[in-house]
């Protein structure tokens, strides 16, 4: 009897851990999907001129060491602005996404767009795509995508401190069974 009371108790700890987690990285994805509706909703970005768009964008990927690109597309898909801490691009360039699920979905389900967990092949770090469609206030007309990468780096910092909470660790792994989230960093840059 004491047996079956004390792996019980282990399972329920393990499950209240388990909820604590999910709530946290659910809460970290849904935290970045507000950054870029509060650009949209509050601080107007479709509505302002293009120099304009990458202060604001600019700001937000330098304030937070959490966004590898931001990208404001028109109601085609063409890129209005591109914005990353790490990539250059090139002036004149504008890239189309008119045939990728980050414009495509959100323009035809009028939905929020999530990726699944994606690794970076250079750095070898999990990141995830978040695309938001916009409209034109006046017209209801849909106006284009505003979208970001960002980084699950900040997970990793999460899986440290539950470690030393519990006996043991936490990791978190994605629909593939890749970790992307480990007390030790090595085992997620592994793959």
């Amino acid at each position: 009897r004491t047996f079956n009371v004390e792996r019980q108790q282990a399972i329920t700890l393990q499950e209240e851990i388990v909820r604590r987690v999910a709530t946290q990285v659910e809460t970290y994805i849904f935290a970045r999907e507000e950054d870029l509706r509060l650009l949209l909703e509050v601080q107007g970005l479709p509505d302002l001129e293009v120099d304009q768009q990458k202060a604001l964008l600019r700001s937000l990927s330098n304030n937070q060491d959490v966004y590898s690109e931001l990208i404001l597309m028109d109601n085609q898909g063409q890129t209005i602005v591109f914005e990353s801490p790490v990539l250059l691009s090139v002036t004149g360039e504008a890239q189309s996404y008119a045939e990728t699920a980050i414009f495509s979905i959100p323009r035809g389900s009028g939905e929020t767009y999530y990726s699944s967990v994606q690794i970076d092949e250079e750095t070898g770090e999990p990141f995830m795509i978040i695309a938001i469609p916009f409209y034109d206030l006046q017209t209801g007309n849909f106006d284009g995508v505003l979208a970001a990468n960002f980084r699950f780096r900040p997970m990793w910092t999460l899986m440290e401190e539950l470690k030393s909470e519990i006996k043991g660790f936490v990791y978190v792994v994605d629909n593939n069974g890749r970790v992307v989230a480990h007390p030790n960093r090595s085992v997620v840059l592994q793959g």
